[in-house]
């Protein structure tokens, strides 16, 4: 009996020694995590270099203080860098296999971007990303000049220039609709920036980026001791930082049905609550949304909520696609040539008429971003002072199809003669009627050629 008390007490006390053991270990090797994240940290920020370090995934996991600066708008701690840079340059980042170098401009940065992977076991483990920008800014890009950014002489595009104007300084949501690459986020600009709230923050979401599980803390922000990992001292969300200013719901369809009813609560209120906290925050912002989806679609479907849709399409703004204002991609080609002239150091002075046909006669399923893209890709390879069919990308070449030329030109014709009659007449219902009977149409026509026209 005693013996067996005393191999019951060997055993308590080997499986106590061994979780002391086990305790031991785990508590080293957090000191040690923590001294090789402290001094990494330390490294970056003592160097006077602007850099980050992500995993293969994307994920950041430190940064240096110029960083932080930089995007300030993001917890870069809980953030991809999808979140925070253009989804072209993450994808260079992420399949990038050697140390690569490539120029780069968006809104508050323009410089010189390198990425160099670390390589453990042949497998790439992580990134370091160094920013280096321009002493002179090589393309400058203010503020003020996003609704003059709007290029085009296409008449349904220029309405939508006059109505920014009219309801820059409301304070009612407006919903942008159109296609992938229409330059939704553009409008959205040019919307805050004509405004009264222009020098307040202009905050873009993409709400197809921001993960479930953080959604809230990021859109709303937390107390100290929330929950676990919480940040010493809380954080501002994202609404707080937009204060007085505009959030850009981009990608709005994506949003999950559950957190659908928490923004809809907050744009009814106009107070949000930050996680872990009880006190109303009362907020004063300017919600604008966007999305390639139909909401009425996925209203019917039970994907999207009605009432939802309802508190943000107050204001809506449906863009064109590129195919339904052929006009403007000479004008959109001959503007980005001169971006890329300047951003590549580069002196090409005109595009070929082969290369125009080509850019005409192209569907441009990725609109006005994909044009931007194919010219890019042009001034890079062209080594003379015109843009040639050769520095053309090959699929845009062998997916333009020149039997829409002669549809397209009358398409256009047609365009044009029906709003110049509407125009001479007015666009109510009388000098609707009166446009009918000189164009030689019935009235039920012409509505029906209006709505297929987008106008």
């Amino acid at each position: 009996m005693i013996q067996n008390n005393i191999n019951d007490y060997i055993l308590m006390l080997k499986n106590i020694s061994n979780l002391i053991s086990m305790f031991a270990f785990n508590e080293f090797h957090k000191y040690e995590y923590s001294l090789v994240k402290t001094t990494i940290n330390e490294l970056i920020n003592t160097n006077d270099r602007d850099l980050l370090i992500i995993d293969k995934d994307g994920i950041i996991n430190h940064c240096s203080s110029n960083i932080q600066h930089l995007f300030s708008f993001c917890d870069l701690y809980s953030n991809s860098i999808k979140q925070i840079l253009p989804e072209n340059i993450t994808n260079w980042i992420l399949d990038s296999k050697t140390k690569c170098q490539k120029y780069l401009k968006w809104d508050t940065f323009s410089g010189t971007i390198t990425s160099i992977p670390i390589v453990i076991d042949k497998k790439i483990s992580s990134f370091i990303i160094e920013l280096k920008p321009d002493t002179k800014p090589k393309f400058k890009f203010n503020n003020s000049d996003y609704l003059n950014s709007i290029i085009t002489k296409n008449y349904s595009m220029n309405k939508i220039k006059e109505k920014i104007l009219k309801i820059a300084n409301s304070p009612s949501s407006v919903l942008i609709t159109g296609e992938t690459g229409t330059g939704k986020e553009l409008v959205a600009k040019a919307i805050h920036y004509s405004s009264i709230r222009k020098d307040k923050p202009f905050v873009p979401i993409n709400c197809a980026n921001i993960p479930e599980s953080l959604f809230e803390s990021e859109l709303f922000g937390y107390e100290e001791g929330a929950f676990t990992g919480a940040r010493k001292g809380g954080k501002l969300g994202l609404f707080e930082l937009a204060n007085g200013g505009t959030i850009f719901l981009d990608e709005i369809g994506e949003l999950p049905l559950h957190l659908q009813s928490k923004l809809l609560r907050v744009l009814q209120e106009n107070t949000i609550y930050r996680l872990g906290s009880m006190q109303p925050i009362s907020i004063d912002i300017r919600i604008i949304a966007a999305t390639n989806r139909n909401l009425e679609n996925m209203i019917a479907e039970g994907k999207f909520r009605e009432d939802l849709y309802y508190r943000l399409n107050v204001i809506p703004i449906e863009l064109p696609s590129l195919r339904e204002r052929i006009e403007d991609v000479e004008l959109l080609a001959y503007h980005f040539l001169e971006k890329y002239n300047s951003l590549l150091n580069k002196k090409i002075h005109t595009i070929s008429n082969e290369s125009m046909e080509i850019l005409k006669n192209y569907n441009w399923p990725g609109n006005v971003r994909e044009l931007e893209n194919a010219i890019e890709h042009a001034v890079n390879l062209e080594e003379g002072d015109i843009i040639t069919k050769e520095s053309l990308p090959k699929f845009l070449i062998n997916n333009s199809k020149d039997i829409s030329s002669i549809q397209q030109i009358l398409a256009n014709e047609e365009y044009n003669i029906i709003v110049q009659t509407l125009d001479k007449h007015g666009w109510d219902v009388k000098g609707k009627e009166k446009s009918a009977e000189e164009l030689g149409i019935s009235l039920r026509t012409l509505y029906r050629r209006l709505n297929e026209m987008a106008l």
